[in-house]
């Protein structure tokens, strides 16, 4: 599992789409704050023995259940699909309160590392090269 030091960052693909949920709106009815459930399919940062004896990393879920302060980041979150690569930067906030100590993730940022619209030109490229290659291999040859 990714451990959250002071602060941490890890790379992945979202496994599904972020899950937002609103904290209740200040008094001026502006939501300030949300918990974010990303889920990350990050790959495995130690190494594994398989049964046979070979070195292998693997891949595996994380989830982060995330405190976010930033209105602005938590409009973001909004428009990260499902296999989006991201960098996730966090912090923990640790607090006590009626003498129950509580530790917070808060995320400070969630980069795309890929772009939807990168994404859907390289995507229409490849299949415009398929189209051409096909083409120019096919027929009778004289």
């Amino acid at each position: 599992m990714t451990n959250f030091n002071n602060n941490a960052q890890f790379i992945g693909r979202l496994a599904r789409q972020p899950l937002v949920k609103a904290h209740k709106p200040n008094a001026q009815g502006v939501v300030t704050s949300a918990t974010v459930l990303l889920t990350v399919a990050v790959k495995d940062t130690h190494q594994s023995t398989q049964a046979d004896g070979t070195k292998g990393y693997g891949s595996q879920f994380v989830s982060v259940n995330a405190f976010v302060k930033d209105n602005n980041l938590l409009n973001r979150y909004k428009t990260f699909g499902t296999g989006d690569l991201v960098r996730v930067e966090a912090h923990i906030e640790s607090n006590t309160h009626n003498g129950t100590h509580y530790q917070n993730i808060v995320v400070d940022a969630v980069v795309p590392l890929e772009t939807k619209d990168i994404r859907d030109t390289r995507k229409a490229n490849r299949s415009t090269q398929e189209k051409t290659t096909v083409a120019n291999t096919g027929g009778l040859q004289f």
